[in-house]
């Protein structure tokens, strides 16, 4: 039996006129690859360091994955940079929509 395709829902909740957790992921995911950039790291140099997979980070930075507290904090460790920062950071960019 052939295999469906996943429907794609829409990112905008119509029970609380929010953007969805994916929208966050995304602009989570766009601060830490610039975040990773200014520490010039590669993908692969940031996962060996935060004990992740290249891969992890790679969907991170694509906003398909949202990492736990603990990831986070790691991944951060790992670029030298501060999680309050990152995520205040995040929070700028979500004010401006």
């Amino acid at each position: 039996m052939p295999r469906r395709s996943r429907a794609r829902y829409s990112h905008y909740s119509w029970k609380t006129g929010l953007q969805s957790t994916h929208s966050v992921c995304r602009v989570l995911g766009d601060e830490i690859r610039n975040a990773r950039k200014a520490a010039r790291l590669t993908q692969e140099e940031l996962a060996f360091r935060a004990c992740v997979s290249r891969n992890y980070v790679s969907l991170l930075e694509l906003g398909e994955k949202s990492p736990t507290v603990d990831t986070l904090m790691r991944i951060c460790d790992a670029m030298g940079t501060r999680a309050s920062e990152l995520l205040a950071a995040v929070e700028r960019r979500r004010q401006r929509r």
